[in-house]
């Protein structure tokens, strides 16, 4: 709306850049922020973002019909399949269990560090302690390696997430927060107890 009384106005536009990214369309929202950020190299957010995108241009993309799965070359090798393996399984049992399936590929990236995954989150570095986020059918999560020296658990992580994503679509984000965090924590648990 504020762009529709000036399509110039930075602020505007760079927040509608980390929301189309949060909404899963990246080639418009990456295309935005490399425009804020020539217009203003000053814009803290816009820098980290643009920065983040060269990092993020030499992942790799694992593809499967309902998930695009970003994530570090080294790390995939490892650990892509277990990563494919467990989304399909939480999409088949909270989809059943819900009645929700995606109808266009959920979005995940798995970063390699915290600062990575708080830029690509958040825009700025911090949020030690969390472990992933879901905008909806995006999810960003750290990486194994991102935390070095904690003890986490990626599946639990993803699993919760992922439910999510399922409580967030399937109610059309009208539903409160806690209430989703509570059906994930209980899904998470019900899971792997």
């Amino acid at each position: 709306l504020a762009l529709s009384y000036d399509k110039d106005y930075l602020p505007a536009r760079a927040q509608l850049a980390q929301d189309l990214l949060r909404l899963g369309e990246a080639e418009e929202g990456w295309k935005l922020v490399a425009e804020v950020q020539e217009a203003d190299p000053y814009d803290v957010v816009a820098y980290n973002l643009a920065n983040l995108r060269d990092k993020l241009e030499q992942y790799v993309t694992l593809k499967s019909p309902h998930f695009e799965l970003h994530m570090d070359r080294r790390e995939a090798a490892v650990y892509g399949p277990r990563v494919q393996a467990l989304l399909a399984r939480a999409e088949r049992t909270l989809g059943d269990k819900y009645g929700w399936h995606p109808t266009k590929p959920v979005t995940v990236e798995i970063l390699t560090t915290q600062s990575d995954f708080a830029i690509r989150t958040f825009g700025l570095p911090g949020g030690d302690g969390i472990l992933g986020v879901c905008f909806g059918t995006v999810i960003t999560a750290n990486s194994p390696a991102a935390l070095p020296g904690r003890t986490t658990n990626w599946e639990a992580t993803l699993w919760h997430e992922y439910c999510h994503v399922v409580t967030l679509e399937m109610t059309k984000h009208r539903i409160p927060r806690w209430l989703s965090e509570g059906i994930s924590v209980y899904e998470e648990r019900q899971a792997k107890p």
